[in-house]
């Protein structure tokens, strides 16, 4: 959900960082993509075996996540809405599992830092915080999208209207490069009704794709 650079220098810090990566950010910041480049990437590289964790799995076995941790070190896992996870266990499970000498890595995807007990975490594993500044876009990765539409009104409003939030960026550059009848009159709101499905599918921008 990030610009390719961008995505790209990440991608790179995060292989080689520690083997526990949190990413926190508020949803429409691509921590899910990203967490499964990185970890397919890794998979590939180090003949792992590649899991995943989200709502499916958690409702089936809330330990499903931490079981797996538990059991075999030569794993590449992503774990998303660990609210559904047996948060106790799951904590217990990354502070106990051996990464020692082992090629498991483990990538925890969060929408707020409370959804986990990082703090314990943190004070018994070494670990990588990828926050929403890490994931932020920059000034000049937002002037390199938006030099794809032409006119300066519409360009001008779309930076606005997109600060430095990744999934704005690409869902508005996509509406304006497919807008055949946008008026300067429109609100903000008018603006996100005829933007693409994903965002008429949710009730607003923050529900968007993590």
């Amino acid at each position: 959900m990030v610009t390719e650079s961008h995505q790209g220098r990440l991608v790179e810090r995060i292989a080689s960082g520690h083997a526990i990566v949190v990413l926190c950010a508020p949803p429409g910041f691509g921590k899910s993509g990203l967490a499964r480049d990185v970890a397919r990437r890794l998979s590939v590289s180090g003949a792992c075996a590649f899991r995943e964790f989200g709502e499916l799995e958690h409702s089936a076995d809330p330990r499903a996540a931490a079981n797996t941790l538990l059991s075999d070190q030569r794993q590449i896992v992503v774990v998303e809405d660990v609210h559904l996870a047996d948060l106790k266990f799951l904590g217990l499970a990354l502070e106990r599992s051996n990464f020692d000498g082992g090629n498991q890595r483990v990538f925890v995807v969060l929408h707020q830092s409370s959804d986990l007990a990082l703090a314990r975490m943190s004070s018994r594993r070494s670990m990588d915080y990828i926050d929403a500044n890490a994931l932020r876009l920059r000034p000049q990765e937002i002037a390199d999208a938006l030099k794809s539409i032409s006119n300066s009104r519409t360009r001008s409003r779309v930076r606005d209207l997109v600060g430095d939030w990744p999934i704005a960026l690409e869902l508005l550059c996509s509406w304006a490069a497919g807008s055949q009848d946008y008026d300067e009159s429109w609100s903000d709101l008018d603006i996100v009704r005829e933007s693409p499905r994903r965002i008429h599918r949710s009730r607003n921008f923050a529900t968007v794709l993590a």
